[in-house]
């Protein structure tokens, strides 16, 4: 077989189980079952990480590695520039109103009404989130348990479901009347538009200490939010928040470097959600004077 990398050495081998090739750089192996896998792991072998160095894998875990080591050199090199009050757009409109360019959101990340008056509207939300995302994005929402069964049949209907989580909260539970139920967990549903993509590890249950209620009746948890923006996208992208309420969402973004669009149908959140986004813009410009 002619080799056409000059720097990968190729030896064939044939043992009790057939035929294979082993692939050698710089100290890294791949063991290949057929020239097939043999032409794949030619072009894995140079994206090992260093400390795949004296090991021997096989053609399926040496992809895993690669892709993880290229994904890991794509954020090393990749250069946010510091957020700015440009980079926060929050609106005061329904969210059937808010532009968004098509294709231009990484992560919609929000928290819908969760009375049935508002089911009609969710398959809009779906159309929206559809729109607006990239092709891999990710759709997630908090969601009471009442009408879940319901809400989770519409959102499938536009996005492919991933992953439920569960927000637990210590201290007193909701009193849920018609089923005599004491929640103290709430649900949070992940979509995704088109195919899911790789974004590491995250655990799936979220505990929170105290609930945060100062801004608005609806209110989740600031470091609940932080940590869902940074399980699913990436600094710099744009997270956008449909149903903002005190836009908790967009702080968290300023918080960790992400851009954000949002709205709210009520003047007064919107006020608030601004003056919040602008106190976190205003203390970082400050750090950062420092550190100059």
């Amino acid at each position: 077989m002619t080799n056409k990398y000059d720097d990968v050495r190729i030896t064939e081998e044939i043992d009790d189980d057939g035929r294979r090739f082993v692939l050698s750089h710089d100290g890294k192996r791949i063991v290949a079952n057929s020239i097939k896998e043999c032409l794949k792991a030619m072009g894995l072998v140079y994206d090992l990480p260093h400390n795949c160095q004296g090991r021997t894998l096989d053609v399926t875990t040496a992809q895993r590695r690669a892709r993880r080591h290229r994904r890991k050199e794509r954020r090393a090199v990749r250069v946010v520039p510091p957020l700015s009050t440009d980079d926060f757009r929050l609106y005061h409109c329904r969210f059937q109103e808010l532009k968004v360019e098509p294709g231009s959101v990484q992560l919609v990340l929000t928290d819908i009404p969760y009375v049935a008056e508002f089911l009609p509207e969710v398959g809009e939300l779906a159309e929206f989130a559809t729109r607006t995302l990239i092709e891999g994005g990710l759709f997630g929402s908090y969601y009471g348990q009442f009408h879940l069964d319901k809400v989770m049949r519409i959102l499938s209907e536009h996005l492919a479901y991933r992953w439920t989580l569960a927000s637990v909260w210590s201290g007193e539970g909701t009193v849920v009347q018609p089923r005599h139920v004491i929640s103290k967990w709430k649900p949070i549903l992940v979509y995704s538009k088109g195919h899911w993509q790789s974004r590491g590890r995250w655990p799936d249950v979220l505990r929170v200490n105290t609930r945060e209620k100062q801004f608005h009746d609806w209110q989740q948890p600031l470091e609940e939010a932080e940590r869902l923006v940074s399980y699913f996208s990436e600094p710099g992208d744009l997270v956008c928040d449909p149903c903002a309420g005190s836009f908790t969402t967009a702080v968290a973004c300023a918080l960790n470097n992400r851009r954000f669009i949002g709205c709210d149908c009520e003047e007064e959140n919107v006020l608030v959600g601004q003056q919040r986004v602008a106190t976190i813009l205003a203390d970082t410009d400050s750090l950062v004077s420092q550190e100059r």
